[in-house]
């Protein structure tokens, strides 16, 4: 079953900030924030979600494209987020990559649901091709510790989505 153009990006990011909240939120019970929604500053460790979606082939150039083939693909960017108070929350961050990452592993699928029918059926697949990882705040300045998840993600090829 095909996704509507004009359903396209709201129901992609609606299925995977679903799922995400379903693993991160209620699975391992950390602190996710979306997009540009106000972090809440008296937590001291939380999780911050950007999307690069649309799904277009155009990001080709930022994905390496010969592992994508033509299939259409996004990225969604994971931000582990620690106050640094001392040394030992190095180990904090490491704790929470090691609760996070699984859920993004390669190879691992998202379900996308299109929210535009009743019942919300689920319309095909979105496929974890690579995640890599990268500390991008030691928090010796800013005080909040920093890493990097970046998934590149793309519809499995049995779906189809209207252009």
């Amino acid at each position: 079953m095909p996704l509507q153009p004009e359903a396209k990006e709201g129901n992609i990011e609606r299925s995977l900030t679903e799922w995400i909240r379903a693993k991160l939120v209620t699975v391992e019970t950390l602190t996710v924030h979306f997009g540009d929604a106000p972090v809440d500053t008296r937590s001291d460790e939380w999780v911050h979600i950007d999307y690069l979606l649309g799904m277009r082939r155009q990001f080709g150039r930022t994905i390496d494209s010969t592992k994508l083939g033509n299939r259409a693909h996004g990225i969604v960017n994971v931000n582990l987020c620690k106050r640094r108070q001392s040394i030992t929350n190095l180990y904090a961050l490491a704790t929470m990559r090691d609760k996070v990452a699984p859920y993004f592993q390669t190879g691992q699928t998202i379900p996308l649901k299109d929210y535009d029918v009743g019942g919300t059926p689920e319309v095909g697949r979105l496929l974890v091709h690579e995640t890599t990882q990268a500390d991008i705040d030691s928090g010796l300045e800013s005080g909040v510790m920093v890493r990097a998840l970046s998934v590149n993600l793309s519809y499995i090829e049995a779906y189809t989505l209207v252009a």
